[in-house]
């Protein structure tokens, strides 16, 4: 006797912002000097075209980081191509604990406001 199938379920389209994010996460330490031009490459490459068209918009860039200026160097070579920089502030990872980045950020509140004022 034949097994039955059951119908596949469509899968349910992904929220129109969350499609927009980038699929990295790049470390503002390593995409600010301008010594690591294939490191932005790689993470963001503007000669692809990768902030894409009216379609693939708002595109948010999210960076990870906890030097204010290395944050304010990165956002600002990206400006041009993004509707919108945000840091970083949730991940929990040891990598992140051992970086003081992510969610091991919101022990200074004083370094937030730093990244954040700029």
């Amino acid at each position: 006797m034949p097994k039955s199938v059951t119908p596949a379920t469509p899968p349910t389209p992904p929220s129109p912002v969350l499609n927009r994010l980038p699929p990295l996460l790049p470390n503002a330490q390593m995409f600010a000097p301008t010594t690591k031009k294939t490191f932005r490459e790689i993470n963001f490459s503007i000669l692809n075209g990768e902030e894409g068209g009216k379609e693939d918009r708002p595109l948010i860039v999210q960076f990870c980081g906890n030097d204010p200026q290395q944050i304010l160097t990165s956002a600002k070579v990206l400006e041009p191509y993004c509707d919108a920089i945000d840091i970083n502030l949730g991940c929990p990872q040891d990598i992140a604990k051992k970086g003081k980045y992510g969610a091991f950020l919101q022990d200074d509140w004083e370094l937030i406001y730093d990244i954040s004022k700029r």
